[in-house]
């Protein structure tokens, strides 16, 4: 069975793969990594005024984690750092190559029009990676990740809410939508002779409601995308895990309701950065392929 492929065409097996040659292992992985992997500069859309590449097809990627994820255990270490060292010199971060069902070419260029809200969140998790990757003394570090992990979180719900609230607000048709299918104001008892009172601030009762929910409740959120602007939540699995270790961090400073301490270290922060980036790239996507109402 092949699993890997030489430079030159032969095809090597998992199994095999530990008996090869050093020269040989690395030739196996540098050709798997450039087969799946690519400079971001290639065609990942890059935003100047931010200064900085819209992942619209998943990443950034380093080096060191997916080779470490996919030959660890089973190439010794130093040759996979050996492979690090040269694809780092190359690239710091790394974006897909193009696969089928990659979105078409024609998009790019709207998709690049990045939402300030967008370029706040990412901005909000490149901190929190420089963060993270900083030194720290160790018995800080427990805490700083924790901060991190929870700011994650935070980031996600501001852009929940920038992003449903700008798209609501002004929009006639998607705020009347949203104002008949929230349950809070369906239980509003009104006199009539308030109807064009109410009628005129109707963008600032709005307004006031959105800031007041808690946007990390996915649950409730999930259908406010769905139902207003038609657009749908991918995989939200580990992000609910993620809302839910956050809460005990939170209120719990860093345990379960058990007593159990979570442990929150750079690999859980720098793998949620990622988790909730590609939530929310693929929801920003949506956002921005829907149809202005008239």
């Amino acid at each position: 069975m092949t699993d890997y492929w030489t430079s030159d065409g032969q095809g090597v097996s998992f199994g095999d793969l530990p008996k090869l040659d050093r020269d040989t292992q690395l030739d196996v992985m540098e050709t798997w990594f450039r087969e799946l992997y690519e400079d971001p500069a290639e065609r990942t859309p890059y935003e100047s005024r931010e200064g900085g590449y819209i992942w619209i097809w998943g990443g950034p990627y380093e080096a060191v984690e997916v080779l470490g994820h996919e030959f660890g255990g089973t190439v010794e270490q130093d040759i996979i750092d050996s492979l690090v060292g040269k694809l780092d010199s190359e690239c710091a971060t790394w974006a897909p190559t193009d696969r089928p069902g990659d979105y078409d070419h024609e998009f790019v260029a709207d998709i690049a029009g990045i939402t300030d809200y967008h370029a706040t969140f990412n901005d909000a998790l490149a901190d929190v990676r420089i963060l993270a990757e900083g030194p720290v003394e160790d018995d800080a570090a427990a805490c700083l990740f924790r901060l991190l992990y929870v700011n994650v979180v935070t980031a996600l719900e501001t852009y929940l809410s920038d992003a449903f609230t700008n798209s609501v607000i002004g929009d006639r048709v998607l705020l009347r939508r949203f104002i008949e299918i929230t349950p809070d104001f369906k239980k509003r008892k009104l006199p009539l002779s308030d109807l064009f009172i109410e009628f005129d601030g109707i963008d600032k009762t709005a307004e006031e409601f959105l800031r007041e929910l808690v946007w990390h409740n996915l649950a409730r959120v999930k259908p406010m995308y769905r139902d207003v602007l038609n657009v749908n939540f991918p995989d939200c699995t580990p992000v609910f895990r993620a809302i839910k270790i956050r809460h005990d961090l939170v209120h719990r400073n860093g345990k379960t309701k058990d007593g159990d301490r979570i442990p929150i270290d750079k690999g859980h922060v720098l793998a949620l950065v990622r988790q909730v980036e590609q939530f929310v790239q693929e929801i920003d996507v949506a956002l921005s392929l829907l149809e202005p109402s008239e």
